[in-house]
């Protein structure tokens, strides 16, 4: 995450049932975050994934991530003129913490690949002219459209799409009306959906603002040190084709490399206090995706009996998931640079 802020981010869609998913899954999610605002459901990539991302961070293997940061190496004394034998000692035990780490992330993924094809196993085979079938039974049960108005109004103009929809609503709150404590409790869930999707993005955002504080400084410093560089070494390429003058001794490490470990340190203490937030990141999108799948299947229309009914994935572990693995393991890698600039000369 230090270097790579954006890996707070949703692995691909790798479902063996994607297509069900894609064509019938997705109508039945998008009735719970129907509402005035957004004027016509649509089914956003991303809510299908937070489903892939919770089920990640629930699996738990055999260590976790704070057990991790406990064995990742102090920064050694020096890093300075030093030989490529005074650096093995901190890099072994760098290369011992990163394979653990590889092969607990592995098997973390191993385990939600067995449970996926778990999921897709205990469902139907459903082709696609069937998933599109139940689909369209969704639509116009739930929403009293075709799948073909749908694809329509997206080649409409965003003034026609806006009255087509108007017209949807107008006729949908004629409907609610007969009925105004059901709607009233659909609203209630709605803005129940929509606050844990705020509080799972708000985590997330949480993780990724330190991420990038941190490569910023990182990215500002190497380039501070490549423009001097460059610029020494077309000082010393003129000196020499004037006057013949050898060049002088650069120190860049003694330069560069105390600022270097102010920010490993940082990075490290960081990601020391990260922990609880990848636990609540965690818990969060758990969350999300167990009120998504709970909210999904309560939208099937009573009259659409052949659809698939979809289990939540396992109760996140508590320990910080995928996310505090990557996050150490990123400053696993972060830390193995701490020579970088042990290039004096």
């Amino acid at each position: 995450m230090c270097l790579r802020p954006g890996s707070i981010a949703a692995p691909r869609l790798s479902f063996s049932h994607s297509r069900l998913i894609a064509s019938a899954v997705a109508v039945f999610l998008v009735g719970p975050l129907f509402s005035a605002r957004t004027a016509l459901p649509v089914m956003k990539t991303p809510v299908v994934l937070s489903l892939i991302i919770v089920s990640v961070l629930s699996i738990r293997a055999d260590e976790s991530p704070a057990s991790f940061l406990g064995r990742v190496p102090a920064l050694p004394n020096q890093s300075c003129q030093v030989t490529a034998a005074d650096r093995q000692p901190f890099l072994s035990q760098l290369a011992v913490v990163k394979r653990d780490l590889d092969r607990e992330l592995d098997q973390r993924k191993k385990a939600l690949v067995a449970w996926d094809r778990a999921q897709a196993a205990s469902h139907p085979k459903l082709k696609k002219q069937e998933a599109d079938a139940i689909a369209d039974q969704v639509l116009q049960e739930r929403f009293n459209i075709t799948r073909e108005e749908l694809n329509k109004s997206k080649k409409m103009s965003k003034e026609a799409r806006r009255a087509w929809a108007k017209s949807v609503m107008t006729e949908m709150a004629a409907t609610t009306q007969t009925n105004p404590e059901a709607a009233k409790a659909e609203q209630e869930k709605n803005n129940r959906l929509l606050e844990q999707m705020k509080a799972a993005r708000f985590a997330a955002a949480k993780l990724q603002a330190e991420g990038v504080k941190f490569a910023a400084q990182l990215a500002d410093l190497q380039k501070e040190f490549e423009e001097e560089r460059d610029r020494n070494k077309k000082a010393d390429r003129e000196a020499f084709e004037s006057d013949g003058s050898p060049p002088p001794k650069h120190l860049y490490c003694e330069k560069y490399t105390p600022r270097l470990r102010r920010i490993l340190d940082d990075c490290r203490v960081w990601v020391v206090a990260a922990m609880p937030e990848c636990i609540e990141f965690e818990k969060q999108q758990y969350q999300m995706a167990k009120m998504m799948v709970e909210e999904g299947n309560a939208a099937i229309p009573p009259g659409v009996t052949n659809a698939p009914k979809f289990e939540p994935p396992p109760a996140p572990a508590g320990d910080g998931g995928i996310t505090g693995l990557n996050l150490v393991r990123e400053l696993v890698d972060l830390l193995a640079d701490v020579y970088r600039y042990d290039i004096d000369g």
